[in-house]
């Protein structure tokens, strides 16, 4: 794991007033691997706001904001010649801990810093085909976002980020193997921290830039900082017109941030995972929606590993013979002679999973249900099927509103899941001295439990399909069957009771409410929805509606603004746009009279197992049709149902 980090000049060290002051390197231009491609800091006078830092910002510890070891010295900020940003910064020892780092450093021991910044313009660029330069300028706070939601959706996959930039602000024709490297041209630093270990360059674009409200309080004024006041002098004249709020039982801070990393470390325990991303979360000060977020990214990525373990070992070769449509007719004809590979992977899973398999039932290994369909070659009992054609479960996905709107997925797993989230947030109280403990506040952590439900879905094939040894019939076959089981688990997904299926989103407890006076949308209906959720403080850019289509086509009538073209719903009505800001989908998914907003980003769809198909080679003996069952494990959850916001009664 690549860390960005710099070093503390001890030799230029100065003893004031028992403070200590060094000069450190803040930045470079040294060209960084990050996840998503490299990155350059422009460390130029143009380039740089050093605003901040020239007004006494902070210098933590680990990134923590509850970790105040010093401030910039205002005045000090140099851009050298070899493209360094250098500055002098005051370590306090107007306390224990303050004490303890300054003679860290003196001896050598604590010698790393970590800059934590926000990026304001970057600029992105790469080699077209042909060889020419391309270069493209893109908004410092759409990046980070886009970086974030890459992270939680997917993990740290460059190609696909890529992709979505390509895809949200135009074509970027790179070469073959050509990546990009992103010059970052207006940034603005905003704390240096002194680092046991640098801070995983995974978590975000600015360093652990998760509180940088908190800087103001306690930063002294370049007069307090030039006459070599003590650290304690500035934390005195911030704190000192504040009171006390609340009369529940106090804690001491240190009593709280040992129960914080409790927590945090008990968690991970549970979920087996690695110490180091405790050590990561607790370090970087992580408020618990920010764990929860990576803590889902993880399970993800290891969600892609543990299915492995469920898969039966299949050759490529294997995979590609592989014929539902032969065990299908081989159920019919009563005959497993003829699908002598389909029937081992069958009994192999049978096996693992504990169950009897019987005449008319068999299983998918999960090699299979992901795999997509390529060419083969005949001879090698291959089948010839297009290259454009999708995989059982690629289909599946598609044939989901919800899937395609953003939900998180976690496949190939074994067993109940539980992740952590947040349910109620924790409340400041103003200190009226240094000394003064904090009022303890309520902080809930619960779970959102995952846990296997079976969903089953019914089709009828005719027999003389079975019998056509083709591609273009085993791609129906699958499609098929992906179509019933996505369109039956995405209805679940939306409007799932509970019990034996999926609670879906409309009955999750928690979720806003917009009323339609008279059934008729307007305006201000569409802004309610917006609000619901930021209300919640769960707005985001991912955040889109889900309606029927009867409805998109009120809205793409309705006008924002009368007598001007400014239709409430812009694009297809099977896909578009509403209030030119968010994605909207329709579909008869939706119940008559619902429009729903939310962030989908916040629903998990879980997946266990693999397909098991049942065969009934009698639906209809007189016509010739086969009724195929098919059986799926799957789940739904919402992590923040304040993210959603559901209208009923529309009628026009």
């Amino acid at each position: 794991m690549q860390k960005r980090f710099i070093g503390v000049n001890r030799a230029d060290a100065q003893a004031v007033d028992g403070d200590l002051v060094v000069d450190l390197a803040f930045a470079s231009p040294e060209p960084y691997e990050r996840w998503w491609g490299t990155e350059i800091l422009d460390t130029s006078e143009k380039a740089v706001r050093t605003g901040r830092l020239n007004d006494g910002a902070p210098v933590l510890f680990n990134h923590d904001w509850n970790e105040l070891r010093g401030v910039h010295v205002p005045g000090t900020i140099r851009h050298g010649e070899d493209g360094v940003l250098r500055g002098k910064v005051r370590l306090t020892s107007a306390t224990q801990v303050g004490r303890e780092t300054i003679a860290l450093v003196e001896s050598g021991v604590l010698t790393k810093a970590s800059i934590g910044y926000t990026i304001h313009k970057i600029i992105e660029k790469s080699k077209a085909k042909d060889g020419k330069q391309l270069s493209r300028e893109i908004d410092g706070a759409y990046f980070e976002g886009a970086v974030n939601r890459a992270m939680a959706k997917n993990g740290p996959a460059k190609r696909s980020f890529l992709a979505t930039l390509d895809l949200d602000l135009g074509r970027f024709d790179r070469g073959d193997g050509e990546e990009s490297t992103f010059i970052v041209v207006d940034w603005e630093p905003h704390e240096n921290s002194l680092v046991t270990v640098p801070a995983d360059p995974t978590v975000g674009i600015g360093r652990s830039n998760d509180q940088q409200a908190a800087i103001a309080a306690v930063s002294p004024t370049a007069d307090t900082a030039t006459k070599g006041a003590k650290m304690a002098d500035a934390v005195q004249a911030a704190a000192g017109t504040a009171e006390v709020v609340g009369t529940t039982p106090q804690k001491d801070v240190a009593t709280m941030e040992r129960e914080r990393k409790e927590a945090i470390i008990n968690l991970c325990r549970g979920a087996q995972l690695d110490e180091m991303y405790a050590q990561r979360w607790i370090a970087s000060g992580a408020d618990w929606g920010t764990i929860s977020k990576e803590f889902l990214t993880i399970r993800e990525e290891r969600s892609r590993k543990d299915s492995k373990n469920v898969e039966v070992g299949l050759s490529d070769a294997e995979i590609r013979k592989f014929s539902i449509t032969r065990a299908m007719n081989a159920v019919v004809n009563k005959n497993w002679n003829m699908a002598g590979l389909e029937a081992e992977a069958s009994k192999t899973i049978a096996q693992r999973m504990g169950k009897v398999p019987n005449e008319h039932t068999f299983y998918v290994p999960l090699e299979i249900q992901r795999r997509d369909l390529i060419v083969g070659t005949s001879t090698m009992g291959g089948y010839l099927v297009s290259t454009g054609n999708q995989g059982f479960i690629d289909l599946l996905r598609n044939n989901s509103v919800v899937m395609s709107m953003g939900a998180n997925r976690l496949s190939g797993l074994q067993g109940s899941v539980t992740i952590p989230k947040q349910t109620a947030p924790g409340t400041g109280y103003w200190l009226a001295t240094e000394a003064t403990a904090a009022t303890e506040s309520q902080l809930v952590i619960g779970q959102l439990a995952l846990t296997p439900r079976n969903v089953g879905a019914y089709t009828e094939i005719s027999r003389q399909l079975l019998l056509q040894s083709s591609p273009d019939a085993e791609q129906l076959v699958m499609s098929d069957l992906a179509a019933v089981i996505g369109l039956t688990v995405d209805q679940k997904a939306l409007y799932g009771t509970g019990s034996e299926q999926p609670t879906g989103i409309t009955a999750v407890s928690g979720i806003g409410s917009v009323t339609i006076t008279t059934g008729d949308v307007v305006y201000a209906n569409i802004l309610e929805f917006q609000s619901d959720a930021m209300g919640g403080n769960a707005l985001s850019d991912m955040s889109g509606y889900v309606t029927t289509p009867a409805i998109a086509g009120f809205l793409k009538g309705k006008q924002k603004f009368a007598s001007t073209d400014t239709p409430l719903w812009r694009g297809r009505l099977n896909e578009g746009r509403i209030d030119d800001d968010y994605r909207a989908m329709s579909s008869a998914q939706m119940t008559a009279g619902h429009l729903l907003f939310g962030d989908f980003n916040q629903v998990v769809i879980a997946e266990w197992g693999v397909l098991e198909v049942e065969v009934n080679p009698y639906a209809n003996f007189a016509a010739g049709i086969v009724g195929v069952r098919a059986f799926y494990t799957c789940d739904v959850g919402v992590r923040y149902p304040a993210a959603f916001s559901l209208g009923t009664g529309i009628t026009k």
